[in-house]
């Protein structure tokens, strides 16, 4: 199932991920999970779109990553998401991939210039 990932080096790439698998989704973010769900999130994409990231990201002293620390309003209480994300949707009783994962990198491009393109 493709999705998009977003690096600390603001790079954007869709990837392959099977989220069937708690592994996959562990070596997609480099390490636990934790999903993120915001207003933010949710105010861009009018979906319930999240954020995959390393939970213990912050204790391994992984580089901030601009684009999660914004959907996580980290300008409101300065906790910042650190490390590579993953974007999903929650279903309620799950996470999936996008349906357009193409579209979604496109989409962040547009509204975020500064994210660069991951060949």
């Amino acid at each position: 199932m493709k999705t998009v990932k977003v690096t600390p080096d603001d790079l954007v790439s869709v990837i392959d991920v099977n989220f069937d698998s708690q592994y996959a989704l562990k070596k997609a973010v480099g390490g636990q999970l934790k999903t993120v769900r915001t207003r933010t999130l949710y105010n861009m994409f009018k979906m319930p779109v999240v954020m995959l990231t390393d939970k213990d990201g912050l204790l391994k002293n992984k580089e901030i990553n601009r684009l999660g620390s914004y959907f996580f309003d980290v300008d409101r209480h300065g906790w910042p998401i650190v490390g590579d994300i993953v974007f999903a949707v929650d279903t309620g009783e799950d996470i999936e991939a996008p349906e357009d994962a193409e579209g979604l990198r496109t989409l962040l491009k547009l509204q975020f210039p500064y994210l660069e393109e991951n060949e």
